[in-house]
């Protein structure tokens, strides 16, 4: 059996969620702290459980599906970055601390006092 061009455009589909959830694991690991971490996790993994969730309708279709594919991106992109939000904040209210190379100071949107971009573009 020859594939059309929707089962093409489903395992693309498949294939472009999946590596952009994958790279959202890997920019868990190698991100240094927590603000980055979850930069890295939120956007990838929306993109990508879109992209996911659209090659599985493609590809295996019904309106069930389409429904519940609709109804899952729909929730992870409205508790997604909710999350990622209150996340943030409670490190930042408890002090976690980020990367000396951050400039910014999180909500308050002060330069950081002790570090100085002549001090980053050196190292």
């Amino acid at each position: 059996m020859n594939p059309t061009w929707v089962d093409i455009l489903g395992a693309g589909c498949l294939l472009f969620g999946a590596l952009l959830i994958a790279g959202s694991g890997w920019g868990l690991y190698r991100f240094e702290d927590l603000y980055q971490r979850i930069h890295a996790s939120g956007l990838a993994t929306s993109l990508g459980t879109l992209s996911f969730f659209l090659g599985i309708s493609l590809l295996h279709g019904g309106l069930g599906l389409w429904l519940t594919s609709a109804a899952v991106v729909l929730l992870s992109f409205l508790t997604g970055p909710l999350a990622s939000h209150f996340i943030a904040m409670a490190g930042y209210e408890n002090g976690v601390p980020h990367v000396r190379e951050t400039l910014v100071d999180g909500p308050v949107g002060d330069f950081h006092p002790d570090v100085s971009a002549e001090e980053i573009t050196e190292s």
